[in-house]
């Protein structure tokens, strides 16, 4: 594991400070430059972090101004995961339909979405311990899967795991996922 790739979007943590976005510019073998996405935040000891494919991964390093209105981040040492990508879990509504005996069709929608499963907000026809085919309609094309009912939430919505998901397909779910903690942050954050 390196660091973040070449146009590939950062959040930058210096202090106490709200995160900054940043996307990478160039990188060498101890230093990015990066370019913020919006303000230019503070120098001074600052840590990094980015999604590759194991996960969120935080850096440790020296923020100092670079040139125009670019940041240089020194990296102070190696990437280390800080949130394994199976257990990012988002809160998102995405609807949902699913055949809970095979010919019927039944419509939902998430309450929350992670790479190995989500929670309906209700789940009509669906008994805990059934397996049943889904499709979760994700903003950019439908991903289908697989998943067996495991547990009844105390609100009435049912935990789904997923069992079966083609290896591109859940590639694209974790994508989606990532985006929409990235703009849940921004939007906490008011930026």
């Amino acid at each position: 594991m390196t660091g973040p790739e070449v146009s590939q979007q950062v959040d930058l943590l210096v202090g106490d400070a709200a995160p900054v976005g940043a996307r990478v510019e160039k990188s060498d073998d101890d230093s990015l430059t990066l370019v913020p996405l919006g303000r230019a935040p503070a120098s001074g000891a600052a840590k990094l972090h980015f999604t590759d494919k194991r996960g969120i991964c935080s850096i440790d390093g020296v923020l100092t101004p670079g040139p125009g209105a670019s940041v240089t981040f020194r990296r102070g040492g190696r990437p280390r995961v800080i949130q394994r990508r199976e257990h990012v879990r988002v809160a998102a509504t995405v609807s949902v339909t699913y055949s809970p005996d095979g010919t019927r069709r039944e419509e939902s929608y998430t309450l929350d979405v992670s790479g190995g499963g989500f929670v309906l907000g209700h789940g009509p026809g669906l008994e805990v311990g059934g397996t049943t085919h889904f499709t979760l309609h994700l903003d950019d094309e439908p991903v289908e899967a697989f998943g067996t009912a495991v547990r009844r939430t105390e609100r009435g919505g049912v935990a789904i795991n997923i069992d079966v998901i083609a290896p591109g397909a859940r590639e694209r779910l974790i994508h989606w996922i990532f985006r929409r903690e990235r703009l849940s942050r921004a939007y906490a954050t008011g930026r």
